[in-house]
């Protein structure tokens, strides 16, 4: 036997202009619940554009992912990080923010519990980010 820690994945998406966090968990991550995740943020902003920044994770460049973008090109735009570059991504900050708050040297019994709190702290927090203005006076 093998000891292995429990763990869960979260799906994110932060709209800048707000700073409303959008997250769900998921057993995994891959291109095709990227992509039901990405219908997910269509539905919840059904008449606005959507311009996704996205990291390299190689599941968002899944087939799935790839048909959704080209079935949605009229709203639906997607634009991908550097490689390396976690500094830029708001969303690394966000992950951060709720480790620190949640997870970080904290004691819970039950992983369900962390799981519910941890969803719970992204979806109902407020996140500040100066990423328009920064990006504005990089360009």
């Amino acid at each position: 036997l093998h000891p292995q820690r429990d763990l869960t994945h979260f799906y994110g998406a932060l709209e800048l202009c707000t700073g409303r966090e959008i997250a769900l968990p998921a057993d995994e991550q891959t291109s095709l619940l990227t992509a039901s995740f990405i219908r997910l943020l269509l539905l919840l902003f059904p008449t606005q554009h959507i311009l996704l920044l996205l990291d390299r994770a190689s599941w968002h460049f899944g087939e799935e992912v790839r048909t959704l973008f080209e079935e949605n090109d009229d709203r639906l735009e997607g634009m991908y990080f550097p490689p390396a570059c976690p500094d830029l991504n708001p969303q690394e900050h966000v992950w951060s923010q709720a480790r620190e708050n949640v997870s970080h040297n904290h004691a819970y019994r039950a992983f369900q519990t962390l799981i519910d709190d941890f969803e719970t702290y992204l979806n109902e927090t407020p996140f500040e980010t100066n990423f328009m203005d920064s990006t504005l006076s990089i360009w």
